[in-house]
């Protein structure tokens, strides 16, 4: 007989739940991108230019609960992720902070995690956005 701590079959479920979560979106956003042809005009990506990957741990450095994630893509097709997650990640403290990741194009990697906003307060329910300079705005 095998058992299994409560506690960590739902952690993992979450988990599980939000690499899903960040697999649908990612497609979806994905799927509405559009290219610039040779001849100067945007057609649309279509979805069987597209294929899944393997499931990927976008945070290793958390031990608690990771989630209400947000993805975005800039110009170039960078992805920008936040969530929130109540890990003790670089003196965060053990409320709940907004984490931010990028995936780079250009080298096909994952930036480092970094928090975005500490406090002693919790935050949740972060919201991303990227204006047409490619800045990066959290909410």
């Amino acid at each position: 007989m095998i058992k299994i701590k409560k506690g960590s079959l739902i952690k993992d479920l979450r988990t599980i739940f939000l690499l899903l979560l960040i697999s649908f979106v990612l497609l979806a956003t994905l799927n509405a991108l559009q290219i610039k042809s040779e001849n100067g005009q945007f057609e649309s990506i279509r979805d069987s230019d597209w294929f899944w990957t393997d499931t990927e741990v976008l945070s290793k450095e958390s031990t608690q609960n990771s989630e209400f994630s947000e993805i975005t893509t800039d110009s170039i097709g960078n992805l920008h992720i936040v969530w929130w997650d109540p890990t003790n990640y670089l003196g965060a403290g053990t409320d709940r902070d907004i984490f931010y990741k990028r995936w780079e194009t250009d080298s096909n990697t994952w930036t480092v995690t970094e928090v975005v906003s500490e406090s002693t307060a919790e935050s949740f329910a972060p919201d991303i956005a990227i204006d047409s300079l490619d800045n990066v705005h959290f909410v």
